[in-house]
């Protein structure tokens, strides 16, 4: 075999590497990309479900939560790269810590992949399992939290709404009856959180009253109103 025969074998052989070596690193890094975009997918679904739940209305299932509801906050699309459905789980744990259960609200987070990996969608769909690293393509949805914010929201506007009526009974030296509350309630526009007024009840001397409100998963939080030191 003479010395050009010889030189130009080995030069494909190196290019082959070389190609092999550039094929291989190329893959790697669709591979990557795919997966940042799979991930960012996911998590823009993750906001828009959280942002659905801060936003909705009364009478919403509370232990149902869809792609459909996070879709319409989101430019994301509802199917993975592959065309198939986005997969979303809802996965609630057992709190064993009291401060967990605060305002009634179970440990819900809703687990989202807009991966076409088999192996990941399920490990996903397991209710039992871990779920994957944050590295993966995989978003949660934290739906404790936002039902934490939801009544805190409420609280805090319960609470301006006291205000207003400890500012009517200084003016009037009684709470407002009933008729007087729905129309200061109309003039402040402050309900709940879910679009719904504040429960009042004022006791028949106007000296004291209640206001309430109660979540769709039925915690009832109350706040008396009274100023003299009466039971």
């Amino acid at each position: 075999m003479g010395p050009f025969i010889t030189g130009l074998i080995l030069g494909m052989t190196i290019f082959s590497a070389l190609s092999l070596q550039w094929a291989k690193a190329e893959l790697a890094n669709i591979q990557a990309r795919k997966q940042m975009q799979d991930r960012a997918q996911a998590q823009e679904l993750a906001r828009a479900l959280e942002f659905s739940v801060l936003t909705e209305n009364g009478g919403r299932d509370q232990t149902n939560y869809s792609l459909e509801q996070a879709t319409p906050y989101a430019a994301a699309a509802a199917k993975t790269r592959g065309g198939q459905e986005v997969l979303v789980n809802l996965q609630t744990r057992q709190d064993t810590n009291q401060a967990n259960t605060l305002y009634n609200i179970e440990a819900t987070q809703v687990a989202i992949t807009a991966s076409d990996d088999r192996l990941l969608r399920r490990a996903v769909v397991r209710k039992d399992d871990a779920l994957p690293a944050t590295g993966s393509p995989t978003a949660v949805a934290n739906i404790k939290a936002m039902r934490e914010r939801q009544v805190l929201t409420t609280t805090r506007r319960m609470d301006a709404l006291a205000e207003q009526l400890y500012t009517y009974y200084a003016a009037k030296m009684r709470f407002p009856d009933e008729a007087a509350y729905a129309a200061l309630l109309g003039r402040l526009n402050l309900n709940n959180a879910w679009g719904e007024p504040f429960a009042y009840q004022v006791s028949p001397d106007g000296q004291s009253a209640k206001l309430r409100f109660t979540t769709p998963w039925n915690y009832t939080q109350e706040l008396p109103l009274r100023l003299k030191d009466t039971p």
